[in-house]
């Protein structure tokens, strides 16, 4: 197997926990926000496991571009815009449609700028990183910048002003409502993060995976696994899928 399509088990694996973290905690909001339970969903326990899955996610968003980008940098491909340009444009095109549901269903709380938003233009952000900064500034600033990014996105949350053009930078307006909201400040620096630490472990400093099983056959990058190789398609079908079985169980959350 060459290493273009060797996959990485640790990856997979930890975004296959983001995908369950993500499961689990929209089973719960479900039951909240449709059914009535009484379940503290933006407290708590519950709220620790929102954000920590979605920081997961991000991060690894990080780590995978970094990793894929040496992989294309060892082939005899060059990576080239028009193929970067359809991965960021199917993920725009999607998170395009959570908007135009999530307002169908609901236009006070419709999806503005949510998670496939953000992924997409974190993706150009990290092109123009592998793009115009010199190897050593690309190799040297993500990780500072990422943090100071974090740190400017808590500034931008007070921030109130009497537009929506803002929210992508973190800044709403009096009123605000969403059902998810993941501007670029301060999130695209947990991307940045991520792209560091892989650009370090994944391409500038690899000894430490010959600790780690080799065989990318092996039952654990399978099973364990699958759910991070099919994370999009998950994550577009899992709220469906998850109404659909409450419903079926439950009844219509019209008469709960």
């Amino acid at each position: 197997m060459t290493s273009r399509t060797y996959r990485y088990a640790e990856i997979d694996i930890a975004r296959s926990l983001a995908i369950l973290g993500m499961v689990v905690y929209h089973t719960v909001y479900d039951l909240a926000a449709f059914y009535g339970w009484d379940i503290a969903v933006f407290e708590g326990g519950w709220k620790m496991l929102a954000r920590a899955t979605a920081i997961l996610f991000l991060f690894l968003v990080g780590v995978s571009f970094a990793v894929s980008w040496e992989r294309r940098g060892q082939s005899s491909e060059t990576p080239s815009w028009a193929s970067l340009q359809r991965r960021i444009a199917v993920i725009f095109a999607w998170a395009m449609m959570i908007t135009l549901v999530t307002y169908i269903v609901n236009p006070e709380t419709y999806v503005r700028f949510g998670i496939l938003h953000c992924i997409a233009l974190s993706t150009i952000g990290l092109v123009a990183i592998r793009w115009f900064l010199p190897v050593g500034a690309r190799h040297a600033l993500p990780l500072p910048a990422g943090v100071a990014w974090i740190v400017a996105g808590q500034w931008t949350a007070a921030i109130r002003a009497n537009t929506s053009l803002f929210l992508p930078l973190g800044i709403t307006y009096p009123g605000f409502a969403t059902v998810d909201y993941f501007p670029l400040l301060p999130w695209f620096g947990v991307v940045l993060i991520g792209y560091a630490i892989g650009d370090y472990f994944y391409v500038r400093s690899t000894s430490w995976r010959l600790w780690l099983p080799t065989n990318n056959d092996s039952r654990i990058t399978n099973y364990g696994g699958w759910l991070g190789r099919h994370s999009l398609a998950i994550y577009l079908l899992h709220q469906p899928i998850l109404l659909g079985i409450l419903w079926l169980t439950l009844g219509n959350p019209a008469h709960a």
